[in-house]
């Protein structure tokens, strides 16, 4: 998944994604590793889901920004930026 995501943003030159049920932050984490340049996301409605992704990534080296938030929340969906591709594993 992580590869064909990566193939898709040389044709359509993405920015930015997110990943929502990010879990243990494994997807997310990979795609910075491989495209610093970008601005990756995870999202999941466990705060200690996203404990566990935020020290992932600290140990990987990398920068994702965690939110903790509930995607079928729909007045939340109003204060969310836009992202270039939305990744979801279910």
């Amino acid at each position: 998944l992580v590869y064909q995501i990566l193939e898709l943003g040389k044709q359509y030159q993405w920015e930015s994604g997110l990943d929502f049920g990010t879990g243990s932050g494994c997807i997310p984490i990979s795609l910075k590793k491989n495209r610093s340049d970008w601005g990756i996301s995870g999202m999941d409605i466990s705060a200690a889901a996203l404990e566990v992704a935020d020290e992932n990534a600290r140990l990987n080296g990398v920068e994702v920004h965690w939110k903790n938030q509930d995607i079928l929340e729909r007045k939340a969906w109003a204060t969310m930026p836009s992202y270039d591709f939305i990744v979801n594993v279910s």
